[in-house]
């Protein structure tokens, strides 16, 4: 089973545990909460708002197909101002919410990776947007809604040298983002093999 496959099934998986357990009959018309944890503000914003936005164009769109029946999928959106601490915060507040199922962000693994953490001693499900596998590490409560660098990185990096057929590049990266350091060390390990 490849990297990718494995992924590949670890988003399924949740996708299912989230759709049931929107959908887990109650007997009676009732919300399902989900927190959008999203950088609306400070530098990882220009992911976090759009983010943001499309979840709530989602929900907005299952409940007017009547996706759950009487009941409705209810969103909280959340700014983490692109803060690791701000982050961790969110998620124990709303892990502890009994009427929270999952957490949706956030994206940043500078932020992902600790509020992994804090979402599987709280048994909450946090869907980050990152691509760094420590979040899954953390635990079963974590995941990753992007491919791992070892998985995108090599394609790319290989589409740029065959089609592209470049032959110098430069490296910028954010050294406080461990996902942005492992893309950087994956492409480097490329082109300089």
């Amino acid at each position: 089973v490849t990297t990718e496959e494995t992924m590949t099934l670890h988003l399924r998986t949740l996708a299912t545990g989230l759709v049931l357990s929107i959908a887990s009959a109650s007997g009676h018309a009732a919300d399902r909460t989900v927190v959008l944890l999203q950088a609306l503000t400070g530098p990882v914003a220009f992911v976090g708002a759009p983010m943001a936005d499309g979840m709530k164009l989602a929900a907005d769109e299952l409940n007017a197909a009547n996706f759950l029946g009487a009941d409705k999928i209810k969103v909280i959106v959340v700014d983490n101002a692109s803060d690791r601490g701000q982050s961790m915060t969110a998620v124990t507040r709303y892990g502890n919410d009994p009427e929270v199922i999952a957490i949706l962000g956030p994206n940043s693994a500078a932020q992902a990776i600790p509020s992994s953490s804090v979402a599987n001693e709280l048994k909450v499900p946090l869907l980050t947007g990152t691509n760094t596998p420590v979040v899954n590490k953390a635990g079963p409560w974590g995941f990753i809604a992007a491919h791992p660098a070892e998985v995108t990185m090599p394609l790319l990096g290989n589409y740029a040298i065959k089609n592209g057929k470049v032959r110098n590049c430069a490296f910028f990266y954010a050294q406080d983002n461990e996902a942005s350091v492992g893309m950087s060390n994956d492409l480097r390990k490329l082109t300089e093999g």
